[in-house]
């Protein structure tokens, strides 16, 4: 038997942004069914502007050209900062999240750049562990722009939170 054939990974569009706080509420069910939060928040979709603006911001779409996932990035130093990666809950577990961030994985190597980083939360045994099965590490002493990143969740009340960096 086949496998269906996955969504399509393509760079956001300007009509994709008002898309991208339902997808990140939708995302967040599974830490709530899960005990790990009482409640959802999602960014306004104008938070994403940046990446989408900076050719950073890439979604998989359902076929018909909307948006289920999405993952937002930005450059910083010799690094591309995965700031987002959220798949809506009826998509999830279908490899999404991982072709997103293989997508931001190539557009960083394309770049030249040396490092792809990211911090999530640590108790979620889906979330540090994906991404170290796909060679991120976790960073006990992250370069500076990571360290303050993780330092800003920390002092926001997101205590369960690691750096993570994959080296390209």
């Amino acid at each position: 038997m086949s496998r269906p054939t996955a969504p399509p990974i393509r760079p956001a569009r300007e009509e994709d942004l008002a898309a991208l706080p339902s997808i990140e509420l939708s995302a967040g069910r599974l830490f709530v069914e899960h005990g790990f939060g009482d409640e959802v928040h999602a960014s306004p979709s104008a938070a994403w502007r940046p990446s989408l603006d900076a050719g950073l911001l890439w979604v998989a779409d359902d076929g018909g050209g909307a948006p289920i996932a999405f993952l937002a990035a930005r450059q910083l130093e010799d690094a591309l900062y995965i700031a987002e990666v959220d798949v809506a809950f009826r998509y999830q577990r279908q490899g999404l999240g991982r072709a997103l961030v293989e997508q931001a994985v190539r557009a960083a190597g394309s770049s030249g750049l040396a490092f792809v980083g990211l911090t999530t939360a640590m108790t979620p045994p889906w979330n540090a562990p994906a991404y170290q099965r796909m060679g991120f590490e976790i960073c006990d002493a992250p370069p500076h722009w990571l360290a303050a990143i993780l330092e800003a969740e920390l002092r926001n009340g997101q205590p369960d939170r690691c750096a993570m960096l994959l080296a390209l």
